[in-house]
């Protein structure tokens, strides 16, 4: 599961580069998957003693680490410097939420100017998948009691 709400004006309408805000879910994965023999090592290490939950679960960060770099342009081929010269490492932030159920603070910065509209974006800024669309709307639905 996932959402991004496409962002590119501050919130006093001024334009700044297009950017993703939202979250996605880390799934464990078997350390096999992790194609970095590096990565691959230092999660066995922790395996060995910390079990192979806390491992899948670091492996699945890794997958989910690997995926959103390449899409900002990172990786070890094309380094980190795009062309127009910035540094694209710094364009994914890692953090976890501080209260991940009881956070309105993470939740409005996830959602930052989602229903503002956006000549260049059109009006709609939210991606997720339609089974994460199909739950809000049934958790809406218990919410108004319908």
């Amino acid at each position: 599961m996932f959402f991004f709400v496409i962002e590119d004006m501050d919130r006093d309408g001024a334009p700044v580069r297009p950017h993703a805000h939202g979250s996605i879910e880390i799934k464990p994965r078997p350390i096999v998957d992790v194609n970095n023999a590096r990565a691959r090592r230092h999660i066995a290490a922790i395996e060995r003693r910390l079990g192979r939950k806390v491992a899948a679960d670091l492996a699945g960060r890794w997958a989910v680490r690997a995926a959103l770099n390449l899409a900002a342009g990172v990786n070890e081929r094309r380094g980190k410097i795009a062309s127009t010269g910035i540094d694209q490492s710094r364009n994914i932030w890692l953090g976890k939420p501080t209260l991940p159920l009881f956070n309105p603070d993470w939740v409005t910065y996830a959602f930052k100017n989602v229903g503002e509209y956006s000549p260049l974006l059109t009006e709609n800024r939210l991606v997720l998948p339609y089974s994460l669309l199909g739950k809000a709307r049934h958790l809406w639905e218990i919410v108004r009691g319908d």
